[in-house]
């Protein structure tokens, strides 16, 4: 199983592609990992939110599956520190959501970003009644020098049927490279037949247009093992 999740990660690397262009700030053509981070448009996991204007596309996985598809998703930046979101098939498939993200602060003391996401999704399908949830929670992201950066946050699910399920996750960056960084990833379940996710990857530019973001994980105690690439557009 190792040696499957090292080949496939090789292959996804070939076949990973992520599009990325910035209309409003042409300084961003030269620019690398350490003077613009990408993790403010392609992480999900993080503080940073979408310039404004901009547009987000994703995530379209390779290997994919039906349940995959199910969760693309269109982002936009209202402002500089607040994004929509919503995951466009579930609008057409009975579970309308929308996702928010606000900051509350922005390279604050110690390079410090705050935010506060939250999403809402309406299950129609589930008749005669219609069962709603929530969830919302606090992340921070630290810049703590020019190559490495910590990010950790919290959020708790609430359902209309009054079930509840909290759960928390750290992740760190690493700049080896000017246009690559490595990504590692810890999930704490509480509700769930897997108490831990760990995950490891990467994020490769090797153009101001072109993203590669990868990764794989292996959840605890269960042992199940993952490895795909996930593609991005970006406006």
């Amino acid at each position: 199983m190792k040696r499957f999740i090292v080949i496939s990660i090789s292959v996804l690397m070939l076949l990973s592609v992520s599009f990325s262009t910035y209309a409003d700030d042409k300084a961003l053509y030269s620019t690398s990992f350490r003077r613009k981070p990408m993790l403010r448009g392609i992480c999900s996991d993080t503080a940073y939110t979408l310039n404004r204007g901009g547009i987000k596309f994703g995530d379209l996985t390779v290997p994919g599956s039906v349940s995959q598809w199910k969760w693309i998703y269109l982002k936009y930046g209202l402002t500089e520190d607040f994004q929509v979101s919503t995951t466009l098939p579930q609008n057409f498939l009975g579970q309308p959501n929308l996702s928010t993200k606000y900051r509350l602060t922005s390279d604050g003391p110690g390079g410090v970003d705050i935010a506060i996401p939250a999403d809402i999704n309406v299950y129609l399908s589930q008749a005669p009644v219609t069962n709603l949830s929530f969830s919302s929670g606090l992340v921070a992201s630290w810049k703590l020098n020019r190559d490495f950066g910590f990010h950790g946050g919290a959020n708790i699910w609430f359902s209309s049927f009054g079930t509840f399920s909290p759960s928390a996750y750290v992740m760190t960056d690493y700049n080896i490279l000017s246009n690559v960084k490595l990504i590692s990833e810890l999930k704490v379940y509480t509700f769930s037949q897997d108490l831990l996710s760990v995950r490891a990857g990467g994020l490769i530019r090797p153009f101001n247009f072109l993203n590669i973001k990868l990764s794989s994980s292996v959840d605890i105690p269960s042992g199940d093992m993952s490895a795909w690439a996930s593609l991005f557009l970006r406006f």
